[in-house]
């Protein structure tokens, strides 16, 4: 299909509803391209820069969402640097690509003054071209939606990638595109109604095309990683097996917030829904929900190096429903790995139904613990400790031995270790000695007892090292 015939059918989406609602852009636009027109009123431009970077549109990129208050800090300590910094980057005298690089070399200099570690990507800089020239700056808050652009029609983009690409991009919009634009639609010869042609054909035509060298890289990156539970294939779409989302559910990849729209869209009716739907449920604006998909899924084809597919796609397939409105669906092996890892529920250790009533010998049940300790230890990361630690019971237990005791979670006695990082929470000095399994040793500390009724949880523990512990238990101050 050529670029004509895909005007074409561009043009009939703009009637549709979801064509209509694209034109939530035009009015941010309205509301803050002004913004800039302050840029010698420190105080006017203040009030509407911090308006500006803390708007909920689903355009902004990683950084603004995530390090927002950075921006802010920003503005407030250094406001005539910052109002300098878009002078500079407005300044259309200057080379687009020159001023892009020195505002990022710029901010990140004020970066380091306010104390922040992460790094500003250049994306920012267009998200800020695009809010005051619309006309001239098209988006590029992700580059994957050009990337699939260029597939889809064939053009040859030489694997460009980050602000490469995007020059690339603006060039072929302001060169090639926009008069095929007024040639065939007679439209306005605007970058951000190009930016909605390319955003249509990456999104909705591309779903019904996978191309034969995307289909290539899926079998490529199988074969690199080595992992025959990797990658498989249906209908050219590229997912998980069970039990590697398993293992990716309690890594790092995917941060809480992201695991928590995930838990919406499995709480959802057949597992499934739009971003819109999401939003009338439980409020704020649609791009809250897809940001944190869209950061969580570019991170895992980071890591696993999958090429040829859309970030939404590691965890869903997409269609569009009667509303015109693009539905989520999760992933069946997802699904699966999702209520096993967040859903079902663990015994409180693996004692057994027949000791559950015995009376046992303290030695005994010390031994029983130190083996459920054990299996705590063998969870990688803290994320995985804290989700088996919230999905074991938080009813206290007691065992009758020859003394009454409190069974005790084994995940949260490694998790309240973990988190301490072998360094005493009373006297903040390292822990005494090494274990001979090589960790530095401390015990887990009940602030209210669990015989007077405290919980067994992170909230009620401290780690502490041994003269601390007992000073605790013993000590003057011990009440």
């Amino acid at each position: 299909m050529n670029i004509s015939e895909l005007l074409e059918n561009y043009k009939g989406w703009k009637n549709t509803q979801a064509g209509k609602e694209e034109k939530y852009k035009w009015d941010f636009i309205k509301k803050f391209s002004n913004v800039f027109d302050n840029l010698n009123d420190s105080k006017k431009f203040s009030k509407g820069y911090i308006a500006l970077i803390h708007e909920d549109v689903n355009f902004r990129p990683y950084d603004l969402i995530h390090y927002n208050k950075m921006f802010f800090e920003i503005c407030k300590q250094y406001p005539e640097e910052n109002m300098k910094l878009f002078r500079n980057l407005l300044d259309e005298s200057v080379d687009i690509e020159n001023r892009i690089i020195d505002f990022v070399s710029d901010i990140n200099k004020l970066r380091e003054k306010v104390d922040w570690k992460v790094k500003i990507n250049f994306k920012v800089a267009i998200f800020f071209l695009f809010t005051r020239y619309p006309e001239k700056y098209p988006l590029a808050s992700t580059v994957g939606f050009i990337k699939n652009y260029f597939k889809y029609c064939e053009i040859d983009y030489s694997k460009k990638t980050g602000l490469p690409l995007y020059l690339f991009y603006y060039e072929y919009v302001h060169q090639t595109l926009l008069p095929l634009m007024k040639e065939k639609l007679n439209a306005n010869n605007s970058a951000i109604n190009a930016q909605d042609f390319v955003w249509f054909v990456s999104y909705w035509q591309n779903s019904e095309k996978t191309s034969v060298s995307q289909q290539k890289n899926i079998h490529k990156s199988a074969n690199n990683e080595n992992e025959k539970d990797l990658l498989l294939q249906e209908k050219n779409r590229v997912f998980f097996s069970q039990e590697k989302w398993k293992e990716i559910l309690i890594s790092d990849l995917i941060p809480n917030y992201a695991i928590e729209v995930l838990k919406m869209i499995y709480d959802s009716s057949n597992h499934q829904n739009s971003c819109y739907g999401l939003a009338k449920k439980f409020g704020g604006h649609p791009s809250r929900f897809i940001s944190p998909i869209a950061n969580a899924g570019k991170k895992i084809v980071n890591s696993f190096k999958i090429d040829g597919v859309q970030y939404y796609e590691i965890f869903f397939k997409g269609h569009w429903n009667n509303e015109n409105k693009f539905v989520w669906k999760m992933r069946e092996e997802l699904l699966f790995a999702i209520k096993e890892v967040f859903y079902n529920s663990y015994t409180n250790g693996n004692i057994g139904k027949e000791n559950k009533k015995k009376i046992i010998e303290k030695d005994d049940y010390q031994r029983i613990l130190d083996q459920q300790i054990q299996k705590a230890k063998k969870c990688k990361t803290i994320k995985e400790l804290e989700i088996k630690y919230q999905k074991t019971s938080s009813k206290i237990k007691t065992r009758g031995i020859s003394q009454t005791i409190y069974e005790r979670n084994q995940y949260l006695v490694e998790l309240v270790k973990r988190k301490a990082n072998g360094i005493c929470q009373k006297c903040k000095k390292s822990a005494p000695f090494i274990t001979k399994n090589g960790e530095p040793y401390l015990e887990v500390h009940h602030i209210k007892p669990l015989a007077d009724g405290g919980e067994d949880s992170i909230n009620n523990t401290l780690a502490l090292c041994p003269n601390c512990h007992r000073e605790l238990h013993f000590g003057k101050k011990s009440s």
